[in-house]
């Protein structure tokens, strides 16, 4: 959002001259897509080596030894209690999008984000892992659907940040973390026979991003699915997406048919934090100098554009010389 405040001005001071000032307070997005990794093919040679850290398993991607991949960076999958992506990130999906992946099994919370952050710093300093931090994601089901938005904020709170989410279901936390508001892409799915409480929570998160100051340009348009039995909410902001809602009519408290979709993986493995987009200052006819006798009032009609059509507001200073 864009300022020269405040939004409806008519602005009566003691002054011979009055300076008005516009400055730009919007947040720009920082999500990006990146391109499909190329097809490769692979023998049993490059099947993945594991890495154990003393609590979690790390899997390197498929082909990460080959030579011509010495300098390739890849992305990070981290799976949330259940480990229910793992099973669905099987070898062939591995294959096509070769990544590394690590589980944990018991917790989703801010602690846990934390602990996540500080082994991917480890993996890098101590073993030299290529990940490529600006293409971390999460998946979660039920306490891993509630618990990413916890993961979410302890990540935040060590400077990293999910490039995007996989959340089906969830309990609880709908409201995303403001400091990855503008850089995670969110796929989120619900069952309409699963519990009330779940879906309410899971509509409370679709409004929020919707409705967040940072979302105000952005499009939503709505899919029939029926291939999928679903119906999907795209919310968009300068032709990336922010977030995908799905909702199920005939889905309960499961995973299955989200994960059967193979766009599904093509969406979540082209997800990417980067380089922010630029925000436009806004224009203002300057209403030039005034003059008017001591002790009078002066009145002003002023308007400005934007754009990137951001909303304005206005704002007055100046005193008498």
């Amino acid at each position: 959002m864009n300022c020269i405040h405040p939004t409806s001005f008519a602005s009566i001071i003691p002054a011979i001259l009055l300076l008005l000032s516009i400055a730009s307070q919007a947040m720009a997005a920082e999500r990006t897509v990146v391109p499909l990794p190329p097809v490769e093919s692979f023998t049993e040679d490059d099947r993945p080596n594991s890495y154990w850290d003393g609590a979690h398993r790390w899997d390197y991607p498929w082909g990460y030894n080959r030579p011509e991949n010495a300098s390739r960076i890849y992305p990070l999958v981290v799976f949330g209690p259940w480990n229910e992506g793992s099973t669905n990130f099987n070898d062939d999906i591995r294959k096509r999008y070769p990544a590394f992946h690590v589980s944990f099994n018991k917790d989703a919370s801010e602690a846990k984000g934390v602990e996540i952050s500080n082994g991917i710093d480890a993996c890098i300093a101590n073993k030299g892992f290529r990940i490529d931090l600006n293409r971390i994601y999460l998946t979660g089901f039920s306490k891993g659907g509630s618990g990413s938005y916890k993961t979410i904020r302890g990540m935040l709170s060590k400077g990293k940040c999910f490039a995007g989410l996989i959340r089906i279901a969830g309990q609880s936390e709908s409201v995303l973390a403001e400091g990855a508001v503008n850089k995670i892409a969110i796929s989120m799915h619900i069952g309409l026979k699963d519990s009330q409480q779940r879906i309410d929570i899971s509509r409370a998160l679709y409004n929020y991003i919707r409705n967040h100051s940072a979302n105000q340009r952005a499009v939503e348009t709505i899919l029939s699915e029926p291939e999928f039995g679903r119906t999907t909410k795209v919310l968009t902001l300068d032709g990336v997406d922010v977030i995908r809602y799905s909702e199920y009519p005939d889905m309960g408290h499961s995973t299955g048919v989200p994960y059967s979709d193979p766009a599904l993986y093509s969406w979540i493995m082209t997800r990417a934090i980067g380089t922010p987009v630029s925000n436009n200052p806004p224009s203002m006819q300057s209403p030039g100098d005034q003059s008017i006798q001591a002790g009078q009032s002066l009145q002003l009609q002023v308007s400005a554009t934007d754009p990137d059509d951001d909303p304005i507001t206005y704002s007055a200073s100046g005193t008498v010389p």
